[in-house]
């Protein structure tokens, strides 16, 4: 919240036509009256007054959410995704929303404790379709147990958005281009300057939204990472929304055991679920999805 006096803001002419009638432009608007403030008084004149306090007005949070998801890389496909366009003509389709919607009814009761967030797994896991022998076993297995394009990231979005306007701060990360810039930033020789503005980000953020987490290709020095963002979140009860293609084995494989054992069993308990379906991305109505869906 920002502190400032009315005579600090800088308003356009009367008569003016404003972007946010509001705050007439400034950002700013006076969330609490000065007389509310115990202790926030000074002395002018010979008599007590109060300075009032200010704070940031709705149209800064969502100009601060419009910035965040232009910088998140999320696909131009989920810049529309909300609650209100995501298909439920089945009811493996019903089934998540209402999971991922429940969780959103609670957060404010339970974001503060160590069991606070919330996921999306594979019943069978990418890795382990790439490990099959044959391009047979390997299309056989994809047909049976896709993840693909069955509506995570569209409910993760969703979700982000709802938390932003409760007056949550968001971020909403790729697996991959987050890993790879915390890699490169680590290589850099700018005494890891670059490196901790972006770990700041995405350890102190409300809400840490992570798309496809364990895409990036393994490695230690990713390992350390996962397990350093995920375990201080863990340890300051701060929330991760995921989002995965790997099941909970092979998911431990890319991102290291420690840290999955911790966002799935310790941070996400109860809240963890496996899904596999057709993917829907060019599905008609009339395209009757197989569906399965199971509590990690």
């Amino acid at each position: 919240m920002n502190k400032c006096s009315q005579n600090q803001q800088q308003q356009k002419p009367s008569g003016t036509e404003y972007d946010c009638p509001i705050c007439k432009d400034t950002g700013v608007v006076k969330i609490k009256e000065g007389a509310e403030i115990k202790g926030n008084k000074k002395h002018k004149n010979g008599e007590w007054w109060y300075t009032p306090i200010y704070g940031d007005c709705q149209c800064v949070t969502r100009s601060r959410m419009d910035r965040i998801f232009k910088e998140s890389m999320i696909p131009d496909e989920f810049k529309e995704a909300q609650f209100t366009n995501f298909r439920r003509e089945f009811q493996w389709q019903r089934d998540m929303y209402q999971k991922i919607t429940d969780y959103l009814r609670y957060f404010e009761s339970i974001k503060d404790s160590k069991n606070n967030s919330f996921g999306f797994i594979a019943v069978f896991g990418e890795q382990n379709i790439r490990n099959l022998q044959t391009m047979a076993d390997k299309a056989k297995a994809k047909a049976e147990h896709n993840n693909f394009g069955i509506g995570k990231t569209h409910l993760q979005i969703a979700a982000a958005k709802y938390l932003l306007n409760k007056g949550n701060s968001v971020l909403v990360v790729s697996d991959a281009v987050l890993m790879d810039e915390l890699t490169q930033a680590k290589m850099l020789n700018d005494s890891g300057e670059r490196l901790r503005q972006l770990l700041n980000g995405v350890e102190h953020v409300d809400v840490l939204v992570w798309d496809d987490i364990g895409k990036a290709k393994p490695s230690e020095a990713k390992e350390s990472l996962y397990y350093q963002i995920v375990d201080y979140r863990y340890r300051s009860r701060k929330p991760i929304i995921f989002s995965s293609n790997e099941d909970e084995a092979t998911l431990a494989e890319r991102i290291g055991f420690a840290t999955a054992d911790r966002l799935i069993k310790g941070m996400a308990h109860h809240r963890c679920y496996a899904i596999e379906g057709p993917s829907q991305r060019g599905k008609s109505n009339f395209d009757v999805p197989d569906y399965r869906m199971k509590k990690g």
